[in-house]
């Protein structure tokens, strides 16, 4: 489907887009019919400039609603249709609404704590909500209040969210995120409520200031949109920025398919997004200078994205959140004149403040990220084609490229665990070498289950090199639980108690420990975890296999056996 080519993210972007073509085709349509009114009949086979911006305008609204209906989004179409809706009481009613602007917004933002309230209180009373869909996230936004109760001031800290919310995942929830799929609770857990709460006031006043009317002097100064050439240049220097951002920055790979879906799809949707948002918001030959429904259904699109974004986490992804960003200045720019401001004295100063800055963040931070893609893709292909010391070299240059990515250390460290002693090869650094990189992993992520779960495979490795996890038998003499590979995976239990397949691993080294009766607790909880995971998802990805769960009961009967003696 298209949900699974594109994302999660695509449908709120279509909102936007749709709001741009729809006002666009409504401004060309009259604009069109007023021309043909005031111009005498053309010859037979000319074809009129208005007509044809409107019928391509129609034509674009009808093909992001096809791709948005294929998507099968729930959420993004009610949104979108939701938007569609507004858009045409505004445009019907604006003169109305302009004169009580203010009013209308107070009461629109009444409206929106109105209906928040009732589904907090909601939740609150039932423990969920209606819908399956809800219900599953009603328990990421509980888990994310948690967060920025424990952590009010400064929150986890952005993109931390996927590595704390395993501690705090409520055993109703179906599986683990990245992102609740909530702006505000989002915001709150990454932000904090100080941090959360300016990022939330920011997209505040950018909505109340697109509902603000058009000021005269602004629809007389309404930019004109650059010529071919110029239009041309920009979007091509957009897609080639996103596509080497992409590839750079993500980790876009080698192969054909994952470029292109991965690096180029997303590069010209987004250009095609901020093309067809510039040109909504500016005048042209072919429609008015001072377009009403185009920035009035713009700017129904971006409240529609952001209604998408209670249930979603395009804010939080780079594509989406710019044509958002990008799409709000533009309906800004389009309505507010303001009062003119002399900027000459410091255009020089600003300038070569702009210059450092953007040196600065590339030194720091996208050369060392651009570095270890590279180095890490090199390694996984040497990899592959069996050159274990070249790309375990090549993976330890990655991890020493980026000093404060905790993935790339915990692949060199899963690296030399994988080949050391496997028979192909054996690395010349050792099992000390994996423990000091898997433990700079954990430090550097410090509320990271799968760190600290490979630390303490590398341990147990060191206790005692000849133990094959696979086939597993307890130690001779009682291996202390405060021993490192025990604590280790202990943390990691504790970091991620509702995963079973931890739970799994702590009980194998309980029972290679001689603590079988600890080794039988932890396999009845995670079968309790699993089933009840069952009853929630019967398709969740962390359900167990039927091979492990077969395995699971075999090492519950063998710990039955020991610790009954």
């Amino acid at each position: 489907t298209m949900k699974a080519v594109f994302g999660p993210t695509m449908p709120s972007m279509l909102i936007i887009l749709l709001g741009a073509g729809l006002g666009l085709a409504v401004d060309s349509i009259i604009t069109s019919a007023r021309q043909r009114k005031q111009t005498k009949a053309s010859a037979r086979g000319d074809i009129h400039s208005g007509t044809l911006a409107a019928v391509l305008a129609v034509g674009a609204v009808v093909l992001v609603a096809t791709v948005l209906a294929l998507t099968r989004t729930r959420a993004g179409i009610a949104a979108a249709v939701a938007s569609v809706i507004a858009s045409a009481v505004v445009f019907a009613l604006r003169r109305q609404l302009a004169s009580h602007w203010k009013k209308c917004v107070t009461a629109a933002v009444i409206a929106v704590l109105i209906g928040m309230a009732v589904t907090i209180g909601w939740g609150i009373a039932k423990d969920q909500l209606p819908t399956k869909s809800l219900a599953v996230r009603w328990f990421y936004w509980t888990a994310s209040a948690q967060i920025a109760r424990d952590n009010p001031v400064l929150g986890v800290g952005p993109g931390n969210f996927q590595n704390v919310y395993p501690q705090y995942r409520r055993a109703q929830a179906a599986e683990e995120v990245r992102n609740p799929h909530n702006l505000i609770a989002n915001a709150a857990a990454e932000y904090g409520l100080v941090g959360g709460t300016f990022y939330l006031a920011a997209i505040a006043v950018l909505l109340v200031g697109i509902c603000r009317p058009r000021e005269k002097s602004a629809a007389l100064e309404a930019p004109s949109r650059p010529g071919p050439v110029a239009t041309a240049t920009i979007l091509i220097a957009i897609v080639a920025a996103v596509f080497a951002g992409r590839v750079f920055l993500g980790g876009a790979g080698v192969h054909w398919a994952v470029m292109l879906f991965d690096a180029v799809g997303p590069a010209i949707a987004l250009a095609a997004a901020i093309g067809l948002c510039w040109w909504a918001t500016s005048g042209s030959e072919t429609k008015p200078s001072s377009p009403a429904a185009a920035r009035i259904m713009l700017a129904c699109g971006l409240g529609g994205f952001v209604l998408h974004n209670m249930t979603t986490l395009s804010l939080w992804t780079p594509g989406s959140a710019l044509v958002f960003w990008v799409a709000g200045g533009a309906c800004l720019g389009s309505g507010l004149a303001g009062r003119p401001r002399c900027l000459i004295a410091w255009r020089w100063p600003g300038a070569l403040a702009t210059v450092v800055i953007a040196l600065t963040a590339t030194a720091c931070i996208c050369l060392p990220v651009i570095r270890r893609t590279i180095l890490s893709e090199r390694a996984f292909v040497a990899l592959g084609n069996g050159k274990i010391e070249t790309g375990t070299a090549l993976a330890l240059r990655a991890a020493q490229a980026d000093p404060l990515n905790s993935q790339s250390a915990g692949e060199i460290a899963a690296t030399i665990l994988r080949t050391s002693g496997s028979g192909r090869g054996v690395s010349a650094m050792g099992l000390q070498d994996a423990l000091d990189w898997a433990r700079i992993a954990a430090n550097r992520s410090p509320n990271s289950s799968s760190r600290w779960r490979v630390v303490a495979q590398i341990q147990w490795r060191q206790a005692d090199p000849n133990l094959n996890p696979k086939n597993l038998r307890p130690s001779e003499a009682l291996v202390p639980l405060d021993s490192p590979p025990l604590k280790a995976m202990s943390n990691a239990v504790t970091l991620n108690p509702q995963d079973s397949r931890t739970r799994l691993a702590f009980a194998k080294m309980l029972f290679w420990g001689r603590h079988f009766q600890s080794c039988a607790q932890q396999i009845q909880l995670a079968k309790q975890i699993d089933q009840q995971l069952r009853q929630v998802d019967p398709e969740s990805i962390d359900l167990l296999y039927a091979k492990e769960i077969s395995k699971m009961e075999s090492l519950l009967l063998s710990a039955k056996s020991f610790y009954s003696k």
